[in-house]
């Protein structure tokens, strides 16, 4: 573990675009240094060179226009291809980041990327956690999995991921830290217990919008000013806002401050 964690401070960290992501401006994704994709989803390399990935245009409820890759028009040879371009143009190994629950990239494409020279590892985003020893088994130990839904770090552990990555750990950073050592000591009744909590905490934050009950949560914890959402996704209303921290209110009266900064400050 001490080896991938040294390991990982030189991997360029990049999201895969068949996942459907929505850009709302040119400054949303950053891939390696010398790759920008823009507005228009054109990948410029390091070389100069640019690739053209298709795109549909979609005016959402507040009339504002998003762009989605279109994941159908793209063929496992050219999401093959992009990404080794990437990995050559960043010179550096990459960890490439799979939401497998979107159902777009399948497990033999998953293969296929783990033997791109320059790809290291993978965020494995799925609840098929059993996945992540066939994936191992075939790539090999040294290849990293991490396991990428938070409401299911346990099992992702106990199936042999190397590590657990999520956007809730921004807020839950001590029960992860709890859990994950639950994990290594092979407490896993205790850590299951921890699971269970966090997963009060990622269900709230999952009723109103992940994203701005991230930020409104990271505001609450008074260390930093998590700011506003971006397009498309939707501010917290105050009667959101007041919903949420309701809930916290109620696990903080079940189970203690958690060691939470935000619980500890309502």
């Amino acid at each position: 573990m001490k080896k991938i964690i040294r390991r990982l401070t030189a991997f360029a960290l990049c999201a895969i675009l068949v996942m459907a992501m929505p850009l709302a401006s040119a400054q949303e994704l950053f891939t390696p240094e010398g790759v920008l994709l823009t507005v228009q989803i054109v990948v410029t390399l390091a070389d100069g060179t640019q690739s053209d990935l298709p795109v549909t245009p979609v005016t959402n409820t507040l009339g504002n226009t998003v762009y989605w890759v279109d994941e159908s028009m793209l063929s496992d040879d050219q999401i093959a291809a992009y990404y080794s371009d990437l990995v050559q143009a960043a010179g550096i190994p990459m960890i490439v980041y799979n939401v497998t629950l979107a159902g777009l990239v399948s497990y033999e494409m998953l293969l296929r990327l783990g033997r791109i020279e320059g790809v290291e590892g993978i965020k494995y985003t799925s609840s098929t956690v059993f996945d992540i020893f066939r994936i191992k088994e075939a790539l090999g130990q040294d290849f990293a999995v991490y396991s990428g839904s938070d409401e299911l770090a346990v099992s992702g552990l106990a199936f042999g991921a190397d590590g657990i990555i999520g956007s809730t750990y921004n807020v839950l950073t001590p029960l992860f830290l709890k859990l994950n050592a639950q994990m290594a000591a092979g407490d896993v009744i205790a850590a299951r217990e921890t699971q269970k909590i966090a997963n009060k905490l990622i269900f709230a934050l999952l009723a109103r919008g992940l994203m701005p009950s991230l930020k409104a949560t990271l505001t609450l914890g008074g260390r930093v000013d998590g700011g506003i959402s971006r397009r498309p996704f939707f501010q917290l209303t105050e009667e959101q806002h007041e919903a949420l921290k309701a809930e916290y209110r109620a696990i903080k009266a079940a189970h203690g401050d958690l060691g939470l900064d935000f619980l500890k400050a309502l």
